[in-house]
């Protein structure tokens, strides 16, 4: 499967009022990608490194984030200063 660097899939959702959809039971997680649409959730596994929005109600992911270390480095940081 050939991903762009960030992927938006919002097919699986149909907006209330026309404008934007909520996603209410989802959640961030973390996976690598180390093959063809395949990922892992293993942190050791060699692969490249996306955060993904994962909805609990459906097996679907509509947010596809892949970042480098250097991103990955830098979204920690400014996450621990709202901590």
């Amino acid at each position: 499967m050939d991903y762009k660097k960030h992927n938006l899939y919002w097919g699986a959702y149909v907006a209330e009022d026309g404008d934007y959809v909520g996603l209410n039971n989802s959640h961030w997680i973390v996976r690598k990608q180390v093959g063809d649409g395949m990922f892992t959730n293993n942190p050791k596994d060699d692969g490249e490194i996306c955060l993904i929005l994962e909805d609990e109600n459906k097996p679907f992911w509509s947010v596809m984030s892949f970042l480098g270390k250097d991103e990955v480095k830098e979204l920690i940081e400014t996450l621990r200063q709202y901590v």
